[in-house]
């Protein structure tokens, strides 16, 4: 099943390169990095949420 789906991401990818310019694929590459990031201080900043939250029910 996993290799499937490998598999299809390829063929997307493949897709894409024909639709978008090396431009176009260079700024979305850089969204989804950004895009990345700002899940991953989300996810800090829940984390660090629910600590201060347990400490204050404590």
């Amino acid at each position: 099943m996993s290799n499937h789906l490998e598999i299809d991401l390829t063929k997307i990818q493949a897709q894409t390169k024909k639709l978008f310019s090396d431009e176009v694929q260079a700024e979305f590459v850089e969204l989804m990095t950004e895009t990345e990031q700002l899940i991953w201080q989300l996810q800090q900043l829940s984390r660090q949420s629910l600590n201060q939250n347990s400490e204050a029910a404590q």
